[in-house]
């Protein structure tokens, strides 16, 4: 009889533990948050595409930490201030101030550290 619930409780251990194992690794993922999940689409939505790599392949490059889109700015403000000035990025002037946010907010997820 002891061996029987020793047996259960090894079970009920052994699977609470698997599951809290596939939990952990589940969300244990780098969780990008929403508003650079809308400036990925107005990435891929306005013209940037146009000259730079297309969304879907930022987003394996940034999965593997590899060097992508941002190169040259590492910081924000930066990043910012070179769209804000640059002809070649007269369409970041064009958006609404929500998709220029939401665009910087993808942007930042590009930045390898």
């Amino acid at each position: 009889m002891d061996t029987q619930k020793l047996r259960l409780a090894l079970k009920i251990f052994g699977f609470s533990f698997v599951f809290a194992f596939l939990f952990l690794l589940f969300y244990s993922k780098p969780q990008i948050d929403n508003r650079a999940r809308l400036g990925e689409e107005v990435y891929a939505s306005h013209d940037c595409t146009d000259c730079h790599t297309d969304a879907i392949k930022l987003r394996e490059k940034r999965t593997k930490k590899e060097v992508s889109l941002v190169r040259m700015r590492r910081n924000i403000k930066e990043l910012t201030e070179f769209l804000e000035h640059d002809t070649r990025h007269n369409s970041y002037l064009l958006m609404g101030n929500e998709d220029r946010t939401n665009l910087v907010e993808y942007l930042k997820t590009l930045i390898v550290q």
